[in-house]
């Protein structure tokens, strides 16, 4: 089997791809990709079930307009590149290249789960501390990298302030490591201060295997209105995804706010729609940047951002009125019963701010990736 790739109309540096192939079916581990041109070798990852394989791996480096033509030479045993373990049964450790890069943390302590720390090629997060020794004197529940809504059904799921609901634990569906990436694919369910079952909601997370001046996390969020008629309400207090970045990073410091269309600050971001926004600035003396990526396939693309000088960074299409100061405009959206919500986002970490990471080269490797043909 061989497979060609177009690099098509962008440079292409640590990109990841993905192509269906067949003949693999049940099969699943690391696959020897075998350059034709040079006789170099690189390594995929395959994961299948009974009805279709899916080959991943990452292409180092790819001029504009280049094609390369690789063959499959099938299986090989190797250590993972990006693996996963979990500690006494309240987080995951994500290692990639035995160095830790995050935690997903899902015991019953936390009120909803969430990624932290997220640590840079120096060893230093861009993330805010949380717990006992934390960062936490405001907005205590901002944990990292979350899910949430301050609407369901009238629930605040946002802040953890009163008759408040939360994000329960309930399984993980897939845990893989692996040489190209790992992925945590896990359900939970969001309740009221009671208990009560509002929705379901299924998060797939691929973290891949990329050099530490770089890191790059795929997420797939899948709301079901498992329990009858959901309605999210239009509030700012919200993201699909949310990022609390670290105190010295924040924009009312040094740190610095950017987006898609060069937008500048705070002022000049919070409520306003683009296709991604980026948070950088100083941890510990080196200036490192993270950003979030909309994908095309989301509900209210390209998303408005809710992101403020003091470290909140998200993706919220659901708070219109608030965004354009109309009381007139209403954001909420209704799911009916039995049916699915789906957003799909990319986080990017890199060094200096959004020109030196090289965002927007990357957001097109997210939304336009290199063209795959299988012979």
């Amino acid at each position: 089997m061989y497979l060609v790739v177009n690099a098509g109309n962008h440079l292409r540096r640590f990109c990841p791809v993905k192509v269906k192939i067949k003949g693999f079916e049940g099969r699943s581990g690391t696959i020897r990709l075998i350059d034709l041109a040079t006789g170099s070798s690189l390594s995929g990852q395959l994961e299948s079930d009974r009805q279709e394989s899916l080959l991943t791996w990452i292409v180092e480096k790819l001029k504009q307009g280049e094609e390369r033509r690789y063959e499959l030479r099938g299986e090989e045993e190797k250590k993972p590149g990006v693996e996963l373990e979990e500690v006494t049964g309240e987080r995951i450790d994500v290692k990639i290249k035995d160095c830790l890069f995050t935690s997903y943390w899902f015991g019953k302590e936390s009120n909803r789960p969430f990624l932290n720390p997220l640590l840079t090629s120096y060893g230093t997060s861009v993330l805010r501390k949380c717990g006992a020794e934390g960062e936490t004197s405001d907005h205590p529940w901002h944990p990292g990298v979350w899910t949430a809504h301050g609407d369901i059904n009238g629930i605040n799921c946002w802040e953890e302030k009163g008759e408040y609901g939360r994000m329960v634990h309930q399984v993980f569906e897939k845990l893989i490591s692996g040489d190209a990436y790992a992925r945590i694919k896990t359900m939970n369910h969001w309740v009221n201060y009671q208990g009560k079952k509002l929705l379901e909601e299924e998060k797939d997370i691929i973290i891949y295997n990329l050099p530490p001046e770089e890191r790059m996390i795929d997420f797939k969020i899948t709301l079901t209105a498992s329990e009858g008629k959901v309605v999210f309400g239009d509030t700012k207090e919200g993201g699909m995804l949310a990022v609390r970045v670290t105190t010295s990073m924040i924009a009312k410091k040094e740190g610095k706010i950017e987006n898609s269309y060069g937008a500048i600050g705070e002022e000049e971001n919070w409520g306003k729609r683009a296709h991604w926004c980026d948070y950088s600035g100083p941890v510990k003396g080196d200036w490192n940047g993270i950003s979030i990526f909309d994908y095309p396939d989301n509900p209210g693309y390209p998303t408005y951002w809710h992101v403020r000088g003091y470290g909140l960074m998200a993706a919220n299409h659901l708070g219109i009125s608030h965004f354009r100061n109309d009381s007139s405009l209403d954001g909420s959206y209704s799911l009916p019963a039995g049916e699915k919500l789906e957003y799909s986002y990319r986080l990017y970490l890199h060094k200096g701010d959004a020109q030196e990471g090289k965002v927007k080269d990357k957001y097109h490797d997210y939304v336009n990736p290199p063209k795959i043909q299988v012979e």
